[in-house]
């Protein structure tokens, strides 16, 4: 299955000595250098590019961002896109009546524990020991083992 946010990406091999190519390089005005764009790009990217609109600008090319209203990069929209759609983290998910925690008039380092112990994350014995580091199985109350 292919997902739609794939075809966002260049899958041609990259050609030795053309790394600093712009966009800008590739185009005249409203139309493209399509002698150039064949010999640097597969069927794939040709026809992806064929797709794209040109707009005549005199201006430098920049960088943009679809994950910002304004199209400037920042780190966070960028970060939320990436956990959201492309790495599988439902068990890391939390509801919106959870996020609600957060406004409550209770000390910080009380809502970081309560946080923190809802998803299973506080340093304790058994998620340490699931993660290979080496605990008694001793309780520290009684010294039985659990």
């Amino acid at each position: 299955m292919v997902r739609e946010d794939e075809n966002l990406y260049v899958t041609s091999e990259k050609i030795q000595g053309l790394e600093n190519t712009k966009v800008a390089d590739l185009m005249s005005g409203e139309s493209w250098y399509w002698g150039i764009i064949a010999g640097i790009f597969n069927d794939h990217d040709r026809k992806a590019i064929s797709k794209l609109a040109l707009l005549n600008r005199d201006g430098e090319d920049r960088l943009i961002s679809k994950f910002n209203r304004h199209g400037i990069y920042t780190v966070r929209p960028t970060y939320r896109y990436a956990t959201e759609t492309l790495v599988d983290n439902v068990e890391y998910q939390v509801s919106r009546e959870w996020l609600k925690m957060w406004s409550l008039k209770i000390p910080q380092r009380v809502k970081v524990f309560l946080w923190r112990a809802m998803r299973g994350v506080l340093p304790t014995r058994i998620p340490l020991q699931d993660r290979g580091v080496p605990c008694t199985y001793c309780c520290p109350f009684c010294e039985t083992n659990y």
